[in-house]
């Protein structure tokens, strides 16, 4: 019964990790990045204290869905924020029409320094990079 229970174990055990393989070819959605359109932010902060802020992205078509937020601080307190999604892979069946949506976080600041806020709207014609900048004073 013991060869019988160990045997059926090993099949098993063998059929799961071999239905878990994913290949490349498999991939059905990619990483985007989403342009911001807008942002509603305080016109200060406080120093040691978090604060919310607003961000309106354009979604581009219905199969492209919100991930989060991707902060970057290229300098003690410079932030470069880009808005995230994963997008499926064939939009054939995509309603392709833009969308605004807007979506928030939370920003703890830390150092007493004006901070500057970099919210990526996406690239000019010349292939560089373009951001609403914000630049924000903190109050001690």
């Amino acid at each position: 019964m013991k060869k019988l229970y160990y045997f059926i174990s090993v099949i098993a055990l063998l059929f799961v990790i071999s239905s878990c393989e994913i290949g490349d070819e498999d991939t059905n959605f990619n990483f985007v990045s989403l342009r911001t359109i807008a942002v509603e932010a305080p016109e200060s902060f406080n120093f040691n204290e978090s604060h919310e802020i607003t961000v309106t992205y354009l979604r581009p078509n219905d199969c492209t869905f919100f991930l989060g937020f991707d902060v970057t601080n290229p300098d003690v307190t410079t932030r470069d924020i880009v808005a995230t999604a994963s997008e499926l892979a064939d939009l054939s069946d995509c309603i392709i029409e833009g969308e605004e949506v807007q979506a928030t976080f939370t920003i703890v600041v830390l150092f007493e320094e004006t901070y500057l806020l970099r919210f990526w709207t996406g690239q000019g014609s010349d292939g560089a990079q373009e951001f609403i900048e914000l630049e924000i004073p903190v109050n001690n």
